[in-house]
């Protein structure tokens, strides 16, 4: 169908739990290597670090498992080895983030915050509960439950 044919919602209302501030919004367009992706999360944080405004980086990555670093190689729920994986043309990479294993791939889109807390003046924990609040109340907005 042709976008003039597709049905339209109305928008959600602003999240009860959300502020009004500057927020870039980058869309990378295709699916991309998750190495690509976290460079440019990188580049982003340090932009935002040093003043810039939060940004909000929107993607969808070849298909990569991520392995956190509180999960140790080969004690994650991932079931296949890495040989197996490769032959999938599935990557794996280490990450700097909690928790134990992740697929990203085609056809998932992944949001990465890049968002200063000190400047916003909120915690990490009321930062994640808020947004989770958010995506919620979007998403009940939209018809998903």
């Amino acid at each position: 169908r042709s976008d003039a044919d597709a049905p339209t919602r109305r928008a959600p209302r602003m999240c009860a739990h959300a502020t009004r501030r500057a927020l870039t919004v980058r869309i990378l367009r295709g699916a991309r290597a998750y190495d690509d992706v976290a460079a440019r999360m990188r580049a982003t944080h340090a932009a935002v670090r040093d003043g810039a405004a939060d940004a909000l980086l929107l993607s969808e990555h070849a298909p990569t498992v991520t392995v956190g670093k509180r999960a140790a190689l080969g004690e994650t729920h991932v079931k296949s080895s890495r040989a197996a994986l490769a032959r999938a043309g599935i990557a794996v990479r280490r990450t700097d983030r909690g928790g134990d294993a992740t697929y990203h791939g085609p056809g998932q889109l992944v949001a990465y915050p890049v968002v200063s807390l000190r400047r916003a003046r909120v915690g990490a924990r009321a930062y994640v509960e808020g947004l989770e609040a958010c995506v919620g109340e979007a998403l009940r907005g939209i018809g998903v439950d």
